[in-house]
C-alpha cells in the first residue's frame, strides 16, 4: 500500500505566517499578503520490509536511514 499527500503552496509577500491559528492570536493588527501559485509539497509513504525506515527528500537532495524509528537522527 503507499499513501501519497499533496498540498498547496503559497509565498508570502508580507506578514509571514501571522495570519494562521493561533499565530495571529498572539499580533495584534498584523497584515499577511499572499500569493497562490501552481506548485505542491508532497509526501509519498510505502511500506518497506521489517523496521527499516528511510527517509528522502528529493529537493534537498539528503537521504536519512535507520534500522528502526529509534535509530533515526531526529537533530537532522
Amino acid at each position: 500500500m503507499q499513501i501519497l499527500a499533496k498540498a498547496p503552496t503559497r509565498i508570502d509577500l508580507s506578514g509571514g505566517t501571522l495570519d494562521i491559528w493561533p499565530l495571529y492570536l498572539f499580533v495584534g493588527g498584523a497584515t499577511t499578503i499572499n500569493l497562490a501559485i501552481n506548485l505542491y509539497a508532497t509526501a509519498k509513504l510505502e511500506p518497506l520490509p521489517g523496521t527499516k525506515i528511510s527517509i528522502v527528500s528529493k529537493d534537498q537532495k539528503a537521504t536519512q536511514e535507520a534500522g528502526n524509528y529509534n535509530e533515526l537522527n531526529h537533530d537532522e
